[in-house]
């Protein structure tokens, strides 16, 4: 048997959907169930025929799914037959010309059966505000809202389709949520100012349309997008020279043995390297040990799209590093073509033109090698590389020139 499946109008503009049902059986298709988004239908001889919907929140029901028999056994007596339903929606149909009467003959009888839903569709728009903000001040990996935000934007240079997916899709389900509370409202003022629901309506709804076009649309593009990233970011074990713009603790003068102490839970030396939409994007980490000592790196270095979104991130790191708590933790050097932020000696930031660098060290008398000695590092990697370039002065940082 052929089946069709239809987006229907959503669920809760009540006439919108009775009239979107009798408009497919006049063309010769008939419902047969109802899901989420679409509708399935069986072909038919086109006819004409009433769909009805009833409201039936979710706390009445026995099971997931199925209205209470009685109710159903009552509706079914006057002539209506039941058709589909997914909580709260559920369809009944009557041939056009039959004495099934409607289910109300008051509206504000009507009304009283969606108080419920009303409420609960008021209440559901604003949890997931709430929920993020919660999640801003308290459960970020930062103990602040600057050093979350922080963390964020980094998340967002380093996987920018991703997240800009994960956006979109909360933004849309907000955007569903507001226009359920509001579909519903306005459909239980009326029926309560004694206003029968309009089962013909023939307003087309455009913009809504545009708006989940438009949404579904980004929501396809974005998610391709992540997945080409995901598809071509290199993994695997960190290279004995480096190959990019990061360094190597041999670069340092630390030309040891690669390998895990047994003591640490640690995954060996690694490279990932991935481009975003905004950055391409180089995560090491080093571990070099002998038997009494041992050393290792971690390195975020960002290749930005311009020197402008460089120094936005540059200030989202200075917000979420790890080891700087206060001003007084940090102290700034400014060298040509780059300017850096270093906290307690363990932990940088450096920004030159369009090239970002995050590293945090621990060597084996906690401070080696010195700030200065990686800075020049990291300088000289970065002009062979080809990537330094000018940017901010230290003076427009708000520093001094050492």
């Amino acid at each position: 048997m052929k089946y069709r499946y239809r987006f229907h109008p959503y669920g809760y503009d009540l006439g919108a959907n009775e009239k979107f049902y009798g408009d497919m059986e006049a063309k010769g298709w008939r419902l047969v169930s109802r899901g989420w988004f679409l509708s399935k239908f069986t072909p038919v001889q086109p006819s004409r025929a009433r769909y009805r919907i009833e409201v039936a929140y979710p706390g009445w029901m026995e099971d997931g799914s199925a209205m209470p028999p009685e109710q159903l056994g009552v509706y079914e007596d006057c002539g209506w037959v039941y058709a589909a339903g997914r909580n709260p929606i559920h369809v009944f149909r009557a041939p056009e010309g039959s004495e099934a009467p409607e289910f109300y003959a008051d509206p504000a009888e009507q009304a009283e059966t969606l108080k419920s839903l009303r409420g609960q569709t008021i209440c559901n728009a604003f949890p997931l505000a709430v929920l993020l903000i919660m999640n801003l001040f308290f459960f970020g990996p930062r103990r602040n809202l600057l050093g979350n935000l922080g963390v964020w934007h980094k998340w967002l240079i380093e996987e920018t389709a991703f997240y800009l997916f994960f956006i979109l899709l909360i933004l849309f389900v907000w955007y569903i949520s507001l226009r359920n509370a509001w579909l519903i409202n306005r459909t239980y003022r009326c029926l309560k100012r004694g206003v029968p629901l309009d089962h013909n309506p023939q307003k087309r709804h455009t913009a809504h349309r545009a708006v989940c076009a438009a949404c579904l649309v980004l929501l396809a593009s974005t998610a391709s997008l992540a997945v080409a990233q995901k598809a071509g970011t290199r993994t695997g074990d960190l290279p004995n020279e480096a190959d990019g713009p990061y360094l190597v603790l041999r670069d340092l003068g630390y030309d040891l043995e690669r390998r895990v102490p047994a003591a640490w839970q640690k995954a060996e030396s690694s490279l990932k390297h991935t481009s975003s939409l905004l950055a391409d994007f180089w995560d090491v980490y080093e571990v070099v040990n002998t038997e009494d000592d041992s050393f290792w790196m971690y390195e975020d270095i960002y290749r930005l799209r311009s020197p402008e979104l460089a120094e936005g991130l540059v200030a989202s790191l200075r917000n979420s590093t790890t080891f700087g708590e206060d001003s007084l933790d940090c102290t700034g050097y400014v060298r040509e073509d780059m300017t850096a932020w270093v906290y307690r000696d363990l932990e940088i930031v450096a920004v030159s033109g369009n090239m970002v660098a995050h590293i945090t060290w621990m060597g084996p008398d906690w401070t080696d090698p010195n700030p200065e000695m990686l800075l020049d590092a990291l300088q000289k990697r970065w002009e062979a590389y080809g990537t330094a370039g000018s940017g901010k002065t230290g003076e427009q940082w708000g520093m001094w020139t050492e």
